[in-house]
């Protein structure tokens, strides 16, 4: 499939696309907030006769009433961080996703805990399990049955907040990554980088480090897939760990004018300087865009209505050409869905 236009956002620029397995989730840098797709558990709205009209899907954008810095979805849930640092998670999940003791299911925001940096925490989803960066603090709690949130191994679900990762000092800077799997947390401090890992991806640790230290460089962007981690180096290379099955890791190398990459649910989407967008991995959904015939061109097939629907030419997708495009601001990937946002001058 070729991209369509899905979102125009009329002067304000647009801060994150978020994806869960049937609904998706979009932050204007203002704080505005929208939703669409699946909510027939109340991830994105109320749902029930005493809400009016809400609809349990949406094929377009509904605005969520209020403000928000940060947001992310799980499978059948999401979870925000609001202008007012308050920590909050609505839908379903029966591992703890909400947060919540004994709660599995809420079609309202349920609070959790507010924040102290209202302006740089981050909140980070996977398939089953949530993770919140305040300043130099971790927060995770969900699914924890690989450990991907501790090491406990009694403890298969961990049903509130919980510290996993405390720094020893405010120049820390605190990145965090989830997969369906595993929690990485990278830590840079005066010059040099901690990287931790927990879930059963934890033993690739050293290869990582191996790597790292044999390039003498360090990372500088990562992202993961539900099963792999990927972390593009100062030095301009992509390691991959974790599973590659479905062309989930790269044969070749990247363009050596690459800028950022993201990654959704098993496929990753990268940017070079030249505003190319590319993607990679499985791409059965038409999320990885089609194989081109050799000799065509991108400029002819741009106005092919037909391409607009997926035409399973490219299943396990080698480092495939979306398109070329005029000022590309950043690339999400969600569960087989690329998202590309552009600017219009």
């Amino acid at each position: 499939m070729l991209p369509i236009t899905s979102f125009v956002s009329k002067g304000i620029g647009i801060k994150k696309v978020a994806c869960g397995g049937n609904h998706s989730l979009l932050l204007l840098e203002d704080g505005s907030l929208f939703w669409c797709g699946d909510n027939s558990v109340g991830q994105c709205a109320p749902i029930g006769k005493e809400n009016g009209d809400t609809p349990n899907k949406s094929c377009s954008w509904v605005s969520v009433p209020g403000k928000y810095i940060d947001v992310a979805c799980g499978w059948e849930f999401s979870v925000v961080i609001d202008s007012e640092g308050m920590v909050m998670t609505r839908g379903k999940g029966c591992k703890g996703e909400l947060g919540v003791p004994e709660v599995t299911e809420s079609d309202a925001w349920n609070a959790l805990f507010r924040v102290q940096d209202r302006r740089n925490a981050t909140c980070h989803a996977a398939f089953q399990h949530c993770a919140v960066v305040d300043r130099n603090v971790v927060f995770a709690w969900g699914n924890n049955r690989k450990q991907q949130i501790c090491g406990e191994s009694s403890l298969k679900v961990v049903d509130s907040p919980r510290e996993i990762y405390h720094g020893r000092g405010s120049s820390e800077y605190v990145r965090v990554a989830v997969g369906k799997d595993f929690t990485f947390i990278l830590v840079d401090k005066e010059g040099k980088q901690d990287l931790i890992l927990q879930g059963p991806l934890q033993q690739e640790l050293p290869r990582i480090i191996s790597k790292l230290d044999a390039d003498q460089t360090t990372v500088k962007q990562f992202a993961s897939m539900w099963s792999s981690l990927h972390l593009l180096t100062e030095s301009g290379h992509l390691i991959s760990i974790g599973r590659g099955s479905h062309g989930q890791f790269l044969q070749n190398p990247i363009p050596s004018n690459t800028i950022g990459f993201a990654a959704g649910s098993e496929h990753g989407i990268l940017i070079t300087s030249g505003m190319e967008v590319y993607c990679w991995g499985w791409g059965e959904h038409g999320n990885c865009g089609p194989l081109r015939p050799q000799g065509s061109s991108l400029e002819s097939e741009n106005h092919v209505t037909a391409h607009h629907v997926n035409d399973k030419s490219n299943v396990i997708s080698p480092l495939n050409l979306i398109g070329k495009y005029e000022n590309v601001e950043a690339v999400y990937g969600g569960c087989a869905t690329t998202w590309i946002v552009t600017r219009s001058d």
